[in-house]
């Protein structure tokens, strides 16, 4: 009989996921493209700093934004020591919208939404 972590292990994506984040395009990220390995238990550990202090869930996302956002060619985009600018400066619309499709719930680009209510008004009405 297979045992159930089998099939989780199977079944569990293995597939990189773009997003693209139009403000980000520049120098530093020429197509604007921010890729994400799957994420796991493993995955977050590491993310996450070690010791006894105490961490918030904002910083947790912030922490595991950084350890895993890539560009097309796998490389980190941030470093740790990005972690302060983007909790203090960083746009929280953008920073929001990054997170939560890293974090496995796509949420549409203020441009994105705009065009699927101009394509179909009543989506918004609900």
């Amino acid at each position: 009989m297979a045992r159930l972590i089998e099939k989780i292990i199977k079944d569990a994506p293995t597939e990189r996921r773009k997003m693209h984040v139009p403000e980000w395009q520049g120098e530093a990220l020429p197509d604007g493209d921010v890729y994400f390995k799957p994420r796991t238990k493993a995955v977050m550990e590491a993310a996450l700093p070690t010791g006894d202090a105490e961490i918030s869930h904002a910083m947790i996302g912030l922490y595991l934004l950084v350890a895993t956002a890539e560009d097309v060619n796998g490389a980190r985009i941030f470093e740790v020591r990005d972690i302060d600018g983007l909790r203090e400066k960083a746009d929280l619309a953008i920073l929001t919208r990054v997170e939560a499709f890293m974090w496995g719930t796509q949420l549409p680009s203020p441009k994105e939404a705009e065009a699927a209510i101009q394509a179909d008004p009543t989506s918004a009405s609900s």
